[in-house]
């Protein structure tokens, strides 16, 4: 489809900005692996300052998230906002030198379809609890998946105006609903617009406030940006128009439509069966693009880089897992912190219980949806293991 023009409402970052500056503004005090990336090679600056993608997103766009927040020099973000496909070309020498500083040598020794899901000979690792953890029913294993997609045909969130951002909504919703029709594991799954969505005709003012509250207990509602960093990007403009969660009454399989990227397929169940719950999504996911392509689209993806995302951060697989373990032991050790550091893994205590941890891995890129899942099972198997030997 011919994406809309621009309009007073919701009218894109790209369509208000002029090409930067021939000078950057002092970079001094500012953390971000962008700012760092211009520092170390200043002739990106003007190879690239006045270069807008064919949709419209500028130079001064991408970099909005570096130049508006200060950032922690500990703590280093992206500070890109890709505002289409097209960034990821057209700004690729930046692009590029950004997901080095994040992932090293890995970024330019990539090579096509080393990001593909794949047949496999045998099925990921099942994790393996201590008899005094398994027998416990408070304190039982979970796990989340999240698949992140955009459509190439369209401007991303960051960027896309209010009229794109309505298309890309009734597109999506229309696909899912065709699939809730034909595929068991959809039955009875349904839109609800975020509260104050004007955009989708069939509820107009958005889901009401018992089921916001039924979607927030269920853990599957997502919320207006508060971030610097999310609303410098662009992810805020409209809000909550065209936004909303699709939703099951099983509880296990969601959709967000428009949060950061145009869709993100999630998936949610009790026990830790990855194997299973990856071939589900990544069945849900073809199905889509399946559909996708009936209408002429297709998500937006890099031969060498995998999945394109809003931010940077998230190329690749563009996939995040996580699961909750019971560590009752472990969590009153004051080396915890450091063996999940040490394990390469990202934890947070569970809200639902003071002895569970979240466990989850960062890294998306160069590597398939198997091997970035079965890095966090082999931690998590490792935490389970140094649980059992305190409990011995």
């Amino acid at each position: 489809p011919e994406v809309p023009a621009d309009e007073k409402k919701g009218e894109d970052l790209a369509s208000t900005t002029d090409s930067l500056p021939f000078e950057l503004p002092v970079l001094d005090g500012y953390y971000s692996l962008a700012v760092e990336a211009l520092k170390n090679h200043p002739d990106l600056v003007d190879n690239l300052r006045t270069s807008r993608t064919t949709r419209g997103v500028s130079f001064k766009d991408i970099l909005r998230p570096a130049l508006e927040n200060k950032g922690h020099r500990m703590m280093k973000v992206a500070g890109l906002a890709a505002g289409d496909v097209e960034c990821y070309s057209t700004f690729r020498p930046l692009f590029e030198e950004v997901l080095q500083l994040r992932y090293g040598d890995i970024v330019k020794n990539a090579v096509a379809n080393d990001m593909q899901a794949c047949p496999r000979a045998s099925p990921l690792p099942r994790l393996i609890f201590s008899p005094s953890i398994s027998s416990a029913s408070d304190t039982a294993a979970s796990l989340e998946l999240r698949l992140s997609r955009n459509i190439a045909q369209f401007r991303f969130p960051t960027a896309c105006g209010h009229d794109e951002r309505r298309e890309i909504e009734r597109v999506l919703v229309d696909i899912l609903e065709g699939l809730s029709a034909d595929d068991p594991f959809l039955a009875g799954a349904t839109y609800f617009p975020l509260a104050g969505s004007e955009s989708y005709p069939a509820r107009p003012g958005g889901m009401t406030l018992t089921e916001q509250v039924e979607l927030e207990q269920a853990r599957v509602l997502f919320y207006e940006p508060t971030s610097t960093i999310a609303i410098s990007s662009g992810l805020a403009r409209d809000y909550p128009d065209a936004r909303g969660v699709f939703f099951g009454p099983g509880g296990s399989f969601y959709a967000w439509i428009n949060e950061e990227d145009h869709i993100v397929l999630g998936l949610k169940q009790e026990g830790v069966d990855v194997d299973m719950a990856l071939k589900k999504l990544m069945s849900l996911e073809a199905m889509l693009e399946a559909a996708l392509r009936q209408h002429g689209l297709c998500f937006a993806k890099d031969d060498k880089w995998g999945y394109l995302t809003s931010t940077p951060s998230n190329v690749g697989t563009a996939l995040f897992g996580s699961v909750t373990i019971p560590l009752p032991k472990a969590s009153k050790q004051s080396d915890l912190r450091q063996r999940f550091r040490d394990l390469h893994l990202c934890a947070n205590p569970s809200t639902s219980s003071g002895d569970a941890w979240v466990v989850s891995v960062n890294e998306t890129f160069g590597m398939t949806p198997e091997k970035q899942l079965t890095t966090m099972l082999q931690g998590c198997q490792e935490l389970l293991d140094y649980e059992a030997g305190l409990e011995a």
